[in-house]
């Protein structure tokens, strides 16, 4: 019964602290001018006004509870970015040089197996949701290195960040080449070696997540 007192009110120590950092961060993103000169996607948040800072300091919260107040917070942390990364990634990539001409048929192809209209691409939804992760990530990576940085020596997310985008970027070709008319074999052919690297790094990645223990 002690024991598990003692592990609640490590618990709650140890999600108050993660709040009353996560808010000391929002509140720099969102209120430093120096901030707002830096991140791009910070200051397109502002720009809409009131409405639209309230709504994404409420959904960083609420994200960081989500997190602090797991029972595995490692491995929920672990989930979040892997989770941001995805979103970030092909919302960013459709509008690089290398596919912004083509990023039309990119949209057609992902939402033909997107069941879900209301998240289908559009020149709208990408651009609205590559800032929003763009922001969304800053914060995320700093819960990170400020609640979880000791458990692991290396920056994994930006590791898994690279190979996500290249996977990402050789499906977007092999799409691009079977649109034309062209044999995707060799895009295709990346894009899968990328995607099974990509799958076996995070299978181990929330394998290792799972196994550590913040509190007894």
């Amino acid at each position: 019964m002690f024991k598990n007192m003692k592990k609640r009110l490590k618990k709650r120590t140890f999600a108050n602290t993660a709040l009353l950092e996560t808010n000391a961060w929002l509140t720099y993103l969102l209120t430093s001018d120096e901030a707002c000169e830096e991140y791009r996607c910070i200051r397109v948040i502002k720009e809409k006004g009131d409405e639209n800072i309230q709504e994404f300091r409420k959904h960083i919260i609420e994200t960081v509870l989500e997190i602090v107040q797991s029972e595995k917070p490692i491995t929920a942390m672990c989930k979040a970015l892997i989770k941001n990364i995805k979103e970030e990634c092909i919302n960013r990539l459709v509008w690089t040089d290398e596919f912004h001409s083509h990023r039309q048929l990119i949209y057609d192809a992902i939402n033909k197996e997107n069941d879900d209209t209301d998240s289908h691409m559009s020149d709208v939804q990408t651009a609205t949701l590559m800032l929003w992760c763009e922001a969304e990530g800053l914060c995320l990576c700093y819960l990170q290195m400020k609640m979880f940085d000791d458990t692991s020596e290396v920056d994994w997310w930006l590791n898994y960040a690279k190979l996500h985008e290249e996977y990402t970027r050789n499906l977007c070709q092999c799409i691009v080449d079977e649109a034309n008319g062209e044999i995707p074999s060799f895009s295709a052919t990346l894009a899968k070696a990328a995607r099974d690297g990509l799958e076996d790094y995070e299978r181990r990645l929330i394998e290792e997540a799972e196994n550590i223990t913040l509190w007894e």
